[in-house]
């Protein structure tokens, strides 16, 4: 199953969070206070992960809201795939996916706090950050060698 990265992005919004959290009392969504949270959290580590401007960045102080977010994704990951498994329950990510999610945001706080100590960056604009130059190369290669 592949994800549209639009679709996501909608759905993952704070217009549904909102829309859900208006309809709560609601009989049909009554139990909808997990999902808001949920989607609230994916938004904030998305919000992390795309920072483009200077007053948005992810910052190395650890009280800003942004690196917070990915701090507390990493958790809410772990916690949940331990869970699944002391459950019995499919954790509902690939073995690869999760572990592509955990270094990812892992990688980006550790070059945050590199560029800080070593170069003496004040914040870093996740939105640079790009894996696709990498994945190109990767891929030719695989093929010359195919």
């Amino acid at each position: 199953m592949t994800m549209n990265v639009l679709m996501a992005m909608q759905i993952f919004s704070a217009r549904v969070s909102v829309a859900m959290e208006m309809y709560k009392d609601d009989e049909k969504l009554k139990d909808a206070g997990p999902t808001i949270a949920f989607i609230k959290k994916v938004k904030a580590v998305i919000d992390a992960m795309r920072s483009r401007t200077s007053g948005d960045a992810l910052r190395i102080n650890e009280n800003r809201s942004r690196r917070q977010a990915i701090v507390s994704f990493i958790t809410y990951l772990q916690e949940w795939k331990s869970k699944a498994h002391e459950n019995n329950f499919k954790f509902p990510l690939t073995n690869n996916t999760y572990t592509g999610f955990i270094v990812t945001l892992k990688a980006t706080l550790e070059l945050l706090d590199y560029l800080n100590q070593e170069e003496g960056y004040k914040y870093l604009m996740t939105n640079c950050l790009c894996s696709d130059p990498i994945e190109v190369s990767l891929l030719s290669k695989r093929k010359n060698v195919e």
